[in-house]
């Protein structure tokens, strides 16, 4: 799992309602220009870790994979 970076919420954030997703880069051998992918919603760090290390071609040294925390947006309906 070298090519893992977990970025964790801070300790003072309610664990409980962050989702976190896999952003995946890689570099496009023909025209060299990165491309990025993302995988699932993940309700914590350690089952976005266990998707990484069972999806082998991840593992292939030259993909990236990060887990990100995902914004929680809440839209509240207008009452006229």
């Amino acid at each position: 799992m070298d090519n893992v970076v977990s970025i964790n919420p801070k300790q003072s954030e309610p664990h409980q309602d962050q989702e976190y997703t896999v952003l995946v880069k890689f570099g496009d051998p023909i025209t060299k220009v990165q491309q990025l992918s993302s995988f699932g919603i993940f309700d914590t760090v350690e089952k976005a870790e266990s998707f990484i290390n069972e999806f082998p071609l991840i593992q292939q040294p030259n993909y990236i994979a990060e887990i990100v925390p995902l914004n929680r947006v809440e839209v509240k309906p207008i009452n006229h």
